[in-house]
């Protein structure tokens, strides 16, 4: 959990000085799950599983891109590799939505 809190105030942090291009190219090639050993699918999971957890309870906003960019980090530092995918939609109700994973 300390690692979540950690990752995800490193993501915060360096979410205000990067631009999408920069993210955009240090998205790693993400691999195939059948491909994961089961310890590597047990390390994707929990990390997939805490980071929303704690960032709902943080006192800075972690928001799905701050929470996406940290578990790529967190990845990277396992020895992993992830992209991040952000999607948007134009839905008439809102005007714009956005999601990051």
């Amino acid at each position: 959990v300390l690692r979540a809190v950690i990752e995800l105030a490193r993501a915060r942090r360096g979410l205000a000085r990067l631009d999408l291009a920069t993210l955009a190219r240090g998205s790693a090639p993400c691999p195939a799950t059948a491909s994961l050993s089961p310890a590597q699918a047990a390390r994707v999971a929990w990390i997939g599983y805490v980071l929303p957890r704690v960032a709902r309870w943080l006192p800075f906003r972690a928001d799905c891109l701050v929470q996406a960019i940290a578990a790529q980090r967190w990845l990277a530092a396992s020895g992993l590799g992830g992209r991040i995918v952000i999607g948007v939609d134009r839905p008439p109700a809102t005007g714009f939505e956005a999601h990051a994973w």
